[in-house]
């Protein structure tokens, strides 16, 4: 079994969200990379956009030492964790992506509210799942609470198979 889940995407798709709720139901540990750099950039009283890439790279690093050196479970969840964890083989990598409209939304409630659970989904359309060419399990979670889309990626999880040793 897989010991970490990757939640990957842009800003607004549910990422945190969805790795809170994942890190709950498996009783796993938690790294959010978007807080790291937020943290790092507060020691070195910089605004995170203006992060240097040498810091980034410490955080991917540290990132990808987690993940490979795991014994128990993890979730972590970043913007780009598609290409700093793409070839660590204990781990699941799931890509959130939402239609841009809905995206935005998330967005504008998240600034007035701070959770994103509370923003409502529009109607039921049709269910995205795929695997991308990279390999990585793509979910469209326009229309999906944060629950579900969790739930979706545990099913999955779940029926990957054994990795010996």
């Amino acid at each position: 079994m897989k010991k970490t889940i990757a939640v990957c995407g842009s800003s607004g798709v549910g990422k945190t969200t969805v790795a809170k709720i994942l890190t709950e139901r498996t009783r796993g540990a938690l790294r959010s990379c978007g807080e790291e750099v937020k943290q790092r950039a507060m020691q070195l009283g910089i605004e995170p956009s203006t992060l240097p890439s040498n810091e980034h790279a410490v955080i991917d690093s540290l990132t990808r030492e987690l993940a490979q050196g795991t014994l128990e479970m993890l979730i972590v969840e970043g913007r780009f964790l598609d290409k700093v964890l793409q070839d660590v083989s204990n781990t699941f990598l799931v890509r959130l992506v939402c239609d841009d409209v809905i995206r935005n939304n998330r967005l504008f409630e998240r600034q007035a509210t701070s959770n994103l659970a509370s923003v409502p989904n529009p109607p039921y359309a049709a269910e995205m799942i795929t695997v991308s060419s990279d390999g990585i399990m793509q979910i469209d979670n326009s229309h999906l609470s944060a629950e579900e889309t969790a739930d979706r990626i545990l099913r999955a999880w779940a029926n990957l198979p054994k990795i010996p040793g």
